[in-house]
């Protein structure tokens, strides 16, 4: 979550990518998983909703089987305080148990740590289905001339 955190609050779906293999990849924690069993869970943003869908799952390699499917529509300003309020659990656990400098660590307060200026770019970024910490040069003038322009 706090890897995609900007396209999954600002990147909506479109004919044109929702079935590239990029856009699900930044959408759905089934693929992200790094040998966990998770979910199969699509988080998509549009406007002021976020689409939740999951679907039946059978991890490979587990005794573990995800049973059921839907989807719901949410608040996104909600959705994106509870994914927050999520990895800030798991950040503190984390630190409780002395772990410290983890990628999910170093991201999260990054993210957290952001000015007001830096936090349009990224969302611009997203929103183009672009990685706000991954643009050369040119596409970076762009997203901040488009985030100048959309105020």
């Amino acid at each position: 979550m706090a890897s995609n955190w900007w396209f999954l609050a600002f990147e909506h779906e479109n004919t044109l990518k929702k079935e590239h293999p990029a856009f699900i990849r930044r959408h759905s924690l089934g693929t992200s998983t790094d040998g966990y069993a998770l979910p199969d869970l699509t988080i998509i943003p549009s406007g002021g909703r976020t689409q939740i869908r999951w679907g039946e799952r059978l991890p490979s390699h587990t005794r573990i089987r995800f049973l059921s499917s839907g989807s719901t529509v949410v608040d996104r300003e909600q959705s994106m305080h509870d994914c927050g309020t999520f990895i800030d659990a798991v950040v503190s656990r984390l630190f409780e148990h002395g772990i410290d400098w983890t990628f999910l660590q170093d991201e999260w307060s990054a993210i957290q740590g952001m000015d007001e200026q830096e936090v349009s770019f990224c969302k611009v970024a997203a929103g183009l289905g672009w990685d706000p910490y991954d643009l050369d040069d040119g596409k970076k003038d762009q997203v901040m001339m488009m985030a100048e322009q959309l105020g």
